[in-house]
């Protein structure tokens, strides 16, 4: 948020070195990233499917991959190249692919696209490469709401070196609240790993700089991450939250940490954080849960309504961000 706001977005460049006739394109197909961390089969669909509305059904050259292209989590680029060589190819498509694709609109089309040549990764663009259009991620906002409901460590990792990485996010998080460095130690972008150490007032304050930083935005931190009894998905699917409590849930093998947000009509806004050490962990959250049920119910919770259309559920695969210029 710090680096880039609510409304930014990835930008994914689709280019081509050679020719367009009757269908084949004579040449390379490129694709240069920039970082977007939720580019997934949906997304691929929508970019093949635009491929095929520009006349390509056929390329005899090569998919080269440029600069930080990830698909499906995936962090190394040629493995991504070769997902998306088959999103392109929907006769080949396994079922995990046609589950996905029963997702988006029943009017969808099927892309078809025969890559002949290779996956090859390089560095640059070819100078004499056109840009075919540009696809755009999800907003950061909807990114970060993703990444936080699932607790997705392959797109905190993404995220956190677009910024340029766990050093720089955590004095960045540090400075935020308001804190000394030695509050927040990260080793990466994830928070995998005990070397990975929040202090609790530490997490409680990053949450309310988050709070701070949306003071003249439609949105709010219950906006940002999971919310009981909104969001019945990721890591609060099976956590009996009190309703209007917007949380984040960390977990390893002897720790249950849970920090968020309760807004009361008595105390305003409840910032709190808690941390249990031990093997129980499923204990652990039950006891989390209840404590935060007996807290709502002491200071008379009232959930916060947001004005913004956030808990709508998000748009993978929506051909409108392909578009030949940038906005």
């Amino acid at each position: 948020l710090e680096t880039w706001g609510t409304e930014y977005r990835f930008k994914t460049e689709f280019l081509t070195v050679g020719t367009l006739e009757n269908g084949v394109l004579k040449g390379d197909l490129i694709v240069k990233g920039s970082g977007d961390p939720l580019f997934v089969w949906e997304e691929a669909i929508a970019v093949g499917n635009k491929l095929n509305e520009l006349g390509i059904k056929e390329v005899t050259g090569k998919l080269i991959i440029v600069d930080n292209f990830a698909m499906n989590f995936k962090s190394d680029p040629q493995t991504s190249g070769q997902l998306l060589q088959l999103a392109f190819k929907s006769s080949r498509w396994t079922p995990l692919i046609r589950q996905q694709y029963r997702t988006l609109p029943s009017n969808t089309p099927k892309p078809e696209i025969t890559i002949q040549g290779r996956v090859a990764v390089t560095d640059n663009v070819p100078d004499t490469a056109k840009t075919l259009f540009t696809h755009q991620s999800l907003t950061m906002a909807e990114l970060l709401k993703q990444m936080n409901i699932y607790s997705n460590n392959v797109m905190s990792e993404m995220i956190a070196e677009s910024v340029g990485g766990a050093a720089v996010v955590s004095q960045m998080a540090a400075k935020a609240a308001k804190l000394d460095t030695q509050e927040v130690q990260l080793i990466n972008g994830s928070g995998l790993g005990v070397e990975n150490r929040i202090s609790p007032r530490a997490s409680v304050g990053m949450l309310m700089a988050i709070e701070e930083k949306l003071a003249n935005n439609p949105l709010s931190v219950a906006d940002l991450f999971p919310m009981g009894g909104r969001d019945k998905i990721g890591t609060v699917q099976w956590r009996n939250l009190p309703d209007g409590v917007a949380v984040k849930t960390g977990t390893l093998a002897q720790v249950s940490a849970l920090a968020g947000v309760i807004p009361t009509k008595e105390r305003g806004l409840v910032w709190f954080s808690i941390i249990n050490h031990g093997p129980n962990i499923d204990r652990f959250r039950v006891e989390q849960d209840r404590l935060l049920q007996r807290l709502a119910n002491h200071w008379n919770l009232t959930p916060v309504v947001s004005p913004v259309k956030a808990t709508q559920p998000i748009k993978l695969g929506d051909p409108k961000r392909n578009s030949h210029t940038e906005s």
